[in-house]
C-alpha cells in the first residue's frame, strides 16, 4: 500500500497567489488616500503647533513675533514656516538679513519646511501673522493684503477642503475639518 503525502500541490498554491495579487491590487488605491490624509492630518497638526509656538513665545518675551508662511519655488508645493522675533515680517522672510547682513533685534527662533503633499493644495503664496506680547495678533496678511481674520484651508487633490486653521486679531488659533 502506497501512502499518500500530505501537501499543497503547485496549482493549489498558484491560486492562492493570484488571489492574493488580486486582493492587493484590489486594496492599493485605497491605501493610497490612507497615506495621504495622514500628510494633510500632519501639515496641519505641523502649522497649528508652529501658531501655538509663536503665540506663546509673543507672550513669553513680551515682544512682537512674526510668523512667515511662504510658498518656495523648490522642491513644488513645499512651504516654509519661519517664526521670528522682529516687528518686520520681511527681514524674517530673508532669514533676519537685509543686503546680506544681519539685522540686529531680529532672531530666527524657528524655521521649518514644511511639505504638506504633492496632491495637497493651499491658496495664495504667503500669509504673515505678527503676535503682540498679550497674544494678540496685531497684524494678519494674506498675499500683501491686511484682513482681520486669516483662513488657511488645505485641500485634497480634488480641491476638496480637508483641514481649515484659522487665526483671527483675537489671537484666537482653531481647528476645523
Amino acid at each position: 500500500m502506497i501512502k499518500k503525502t500530505q501537501g499543497f500541490t503547485l496549482i493549489e498554491l498558484m491560486i492562492v497567489l493570484v488571489i492574493i495579487a488580486i486582493l492587493a491590487f484590489i486594496s492599493a488605491p485605497g491605501f493610497e488616500r490612507f497615506i495621504e490624509r495622514g500628510k494633510l492630518e500632519q501639515f496641519k497638526d505641523e502649522l497649528y503647533t508652529q501658531l501655538i509656538f509663536a503665540k506663546s513665545e509673543a507672550i513669553k518675551r513680551n515682544k512682537l513675533i512674526s510668523v512667515v508662511l511662504y510658498k518656495k519655488t523648490s522642491p513644488p508645493n513645499s512651504w516654509l514656516m519661519r517664526v521670528c522675533e522682529s516687528a518686520d515680517p520681511s527681514i524674517c522672510k530673508s532669514s533676519c538679513e537685509k543686503d546680506n547682513k544681519k539685522v540686529s533685534n531680529c532672531y530666527v527662533i524657528n524655521e521649518e519646511s514644511i511639505l504638506p503633499s504633492k496632491k495637497a493644495k493651499i491658496a495664495g503664496r504667503e500669509k504673515i501673522i505678527i503676535f503682540n506680547g498679550q497674544g494678540f495678533a496685531k497684524e494678519i496678511k494674506d498675499d500683501g493684503s491686511n484682513i482681520s481674520k486669516l483662513e488657511i484651508e488645505i485641500k485634497d487633490k480634488e480641491n476638496n477642503t480637508k483641514h481649515k486653521v484659522t487665526i483671527n486679531k483675537s489671537g484666537s488659533i482653531n481647528l476645523s475639518t
